[in-house]
Parts: C-alpha cells; sequence; structure tokens
C-alpha cells in the first residue's frame, strides 16, 4: 500500500483518533507503508511531540486547515530537521486520505542513481617523498573530521541515527576526551570514524605487518587519533612522538574488537547512510575511504606483495558494496 492508502485504511477501521496514537505508527508499517525510513521518523514524532493532535480538529474542514498544516511543516523542517520535501509528502497524504480528494502525491528521490558510482575509485601513484605523503594523509584526515563534524550538525541524521541501539558504545578503560567523548552524540560519532579507519587497516591487513612498526601507511590512523582527541596539529618532525598514542590506542580496539559494533557493509557510515538512504552524503564517504587506500598503497609503493594484497582488498570491498 502506499502511505495515503495505508493511513485512509487505518482511519475506516479505526477513527481519526488513530493518527495521534503510539501504535498508529506500527499499523502502518504492517501495512508496508514505509517505503523511505524518514517516512516512518516523520509520522513517529508527529505523533511524540503532539503535531498530530494539533492538526486533528482542523482534518475535514475546511476552515483553518491549511494554516494549521503549514504550521507543522515549518516544525517539522525548522525544529526537527526533516527533508521539506519528505514533509509535504507526509501531510499531503494524510489530507487526501481524510478527504478522499487530490492527486496522489509523489513521493520525492534524493538517491543518486547506482551507475553515477559503481566501484571505489583507487588512485595508483607512488610516492617516495614521505613528507609530501604526510601531508597528504593529513589533508584527507581534515576531510574526514569536517564530514563528521557535518553529519554530527545534520539535525535529520541526528534524530535518526541517535536512537539506533548499534550507536551505544561502551569500552572497558576509555577515558576520551575532546571531540572523542563517547559519552556524547557527537563523540560516538568521532569514535566510529576512528573504528572505520582501524578497520580499513586490520582488513587490508596493513596493520599486520606494521602492528609495531610506526611506518607511514598508518599515519592517517594517528592522525586521526590527534586530531578527534587531542584536538592537536601534528607536524612531520613530531610524528614519531606520537607512536605510544598510537599503539595504546590500537591494543584498545583490538581488545575491544568482540564488543563493537559490526556491519554488513563493511564500514560504520557506509551502512549508516546507505540506511538512511542519502546517496550523496554514501558516495562522499566512499571517496574518503578511497583516498585513504590511495595512500595507504602509495605508501607501500616498493613493497609488491603488500600492494597485491590491498589491490585483493579493494576487489572484496568493490563486490560487497556496489
Amino acid at each position: 500500500m502506499t502511505l495515503e492508502q495505508a493511513i485512509s485504511y487505518a482511519i475506516q477501521h479505526e477513527g481519526l483518533q488513530i493518527i495521534t496514537e503510539e501504535r498508529f505508527v506500527n499499523y502502518l508499517n504492517d501495512l508496508q507503508a514505509f517505503t523511505a525510513p524518514a517516512l516512518k521518523r516523520i509520522i513517529a514524532t508527529m505523533i511524540d511531540e503532539g503535531y498530530s493532535k494539533q492538526l486533528l480538529p482542523c482534518l475535514g474542514s475546511s476552515g483553518n486547515q491549511e494554516l494549521e498544516f503549514n504550521k507543522v511543516k515549518t516544525h517539522l523542517v525548522n525544529d526537527e530537521g526533516f527533508q521539506d520535501g519528505l514533509v509535504e509528502y507526509v501531510l499531503l497524504c494524510l489530507q487526501n486520505a481524510v478527504s478522499q480528494k487530490g492527486d496522489a502525491p509523489t513521493l520525492p528521490n534524493n538517491k543518486v542513481e547506482a551507475s553515477k558510482m559503481t566501484k571505489l575509485n583507487i588512485e595508483y601513484f607512488e610516492q617516495n617523498d614521505m613528507m609530501e605523503l604526510f601531508y597528504q594523509f593529513k589533508a584527507l584526515v581534515n576531510d574526514l573530521y569536517n564530514f563528521i563534524d557535518r553529519l554530527s550538525r545534520n539535525a535529520e541524521f541526528d534524530s535518526w541515527v541517535e536512537h539506533l541501539d548499534r550507536m551505544h558504545i561502551t569500552l572497558e578503560h576509555a577515558d576520551f576526551s575532546g571531540d572523542g567523548d563517547t559519552s556524547t552524540y557527537r563523540g560516538k560519532l568521532y569514535f566510529m570514524a576512528l573504528m572505520d579507519t582501524y578497520w580499513l587497516l586490520r582488513d587490508s591487513r596493513v596493520l599486520k605487518k606494521y602492528r609495531l612498526d610506526f611506518a607511514p601507511p598508518v599515519y592517517g590512523f594517528m592522525l586521526l587519533i590527534c586530531k578527534i582527541y587531542m584536538t592537536s596539529e601534528v607536524s612531520y618532525p613530531l610524528v614519531d612522538s606520537m607512536e605510544p598514542t598510537y599503539l595504546a590506542f590500537l591494543d584498545m580496539l583490538q581488545e575491544s574488537e568482540g564488543r563493537l559494533p559490526t556491519y554488513s557493509r563493511e564500514f560504520v557510515y557506509a551502512q549508516l547512510l546507505y540506511d538512511f538512504e542519502d546517496m550523496n552524503l554514501y558516495h562522499e564517504y566512499l571517496n574518503l575511504i578511497a583516498r585513504h587506500i590511495s595512500l595507504m598503497r602509495a605508501a607501500l609503493y616498493d613493497n609488491s606483495k603488500m600492494t597485491r594484497r590491498i589491490d585483493k582488498f579493494v576487489n572484496n570491498l568493490n563486490k560487497r558494496l556496489f
């Protein structure tokens, strides 16, 4: 059923009052009316925040219906952070279901066609200058940090992801500070970025070789730790001084690995953004992953065994992601 049809069915069988009750969400879910996760979140928010009760008196009347619906739409977009087109779609479905009039509304589509990204765009190059490589890693980490910062300020992503059980992170001996404070929502987002970086190194088997050797392929991991938890900038001449911090975080993650969230799409944010149905953000994040792999590979340009290992990892990753 479409959302409009499901709402109409619910009202016919349960009465108009059902739109204000918590069971309304489950009722529509049973009718498979939520063709996009955001629709369920919008209706749940309307009930939880009292917007449905606000609309109830004017439904079925022609008086101040438009005014009240515009007020609710403004609150849902500006205060709750939902997309304008999705909110308008939900409200039109509700209006049409009650009045039994009007053209069927069309669900807006914010997805990018899959054909626009069919694989990770890995650059194959050699980098002999380790200082230059270090600063390329640093630019990547800054872009990744800013990407997570934007997500933390995205009201719709915030309201959706904070309710997932998989977001609960409990680690022993983990007294984090700075942006990585996992007692906060923002800190959890940054911590998950660190997990993704760790898993990238682990699953490509770069860490197997560089567990104790603080080497260029792990510079991105170290720089992200500093950026998130120490809020400090590290210059190339000081890189060796960060080895104890790098090893301490590596030990903590490896000891806690069994208690960390796992996802079917390899990386935390790849899965979350795919489920969130924002393909622009999803592909933007995968491009950051591809840049990281490209730099790791460049740092290992003289080790044919390791570069072949990374290439095999990328091939398997592409099969899972696309």
